[in-house]
């Protein structure tokens, strides 16, 4: 695989993993009291932020296990948006398209975010994030090369 594409794949997982831990941890510190609610949120969120760090390192390690990583990918595609439910997650970049009842909203962002919600009252919609679509394209793409061996053939 290209050393940059791979470079690439390990920032965005671990160092989005991270700024997801940070900014969770942040969001924390700023609820006065805690509730079920708070705790299944942030709970998941760390989770996941932690999951995403957790398949950066393994990649990282041997970047023949790519599964996690892929996985991560994955989880970070779709962004829905209904009444009953609210889901976005992004670690590292996020280049996403939304369709909602007011309209189509295409946003980016530099860095991670999470929008987890239930029975919060929002609109419908569904989006995806393309950057995590071109992720796990190249993840999904990689071709581990093996260095030629000289034999010696006395």
């Amino acid at each position: 695989m290209n050393r940059k594409l791979e470079a690439l794949l390990i920032i965005a997982s671990i160092g989005g993993g991270f700024m997801g831990v940070s900014i969770v941890l942040g969001e924390l510190l700023k609820v006065s009291y805690f509730t079920l609610g708070h705790f299944l949120i942030f709970g998941s969120a760390l989770t996941l932020f932690g999951y995403f760090i957790y398949a950066g390192l393994l990649f990282a390690s041997n970047n023949e296990k790519n599964k996690h990583l892929k996985i991560t990918f994955l989880l970070q595609i779709p962004w829905v948006s209904s009444p009953i439910l609210v889901y976005k997650i992004a670690a590292g970049f996020s280049l996403s398209g939304l369709f909602h009842s007011g309209g189509f909203n295409f946003l980016y962002n530099m860095g991670s975010d999470f929008s987890f919600s239930i029975f919060n009252g929002q609109s419908w919609g569904l989006g995806l994030n393309v950057a995590a679509v071109g992720l796990y394209y190249i993840a999904s793409n990689q071709v581990v090369t093996v260095p030629n061996k000289q034999i010696n053939q006395d």
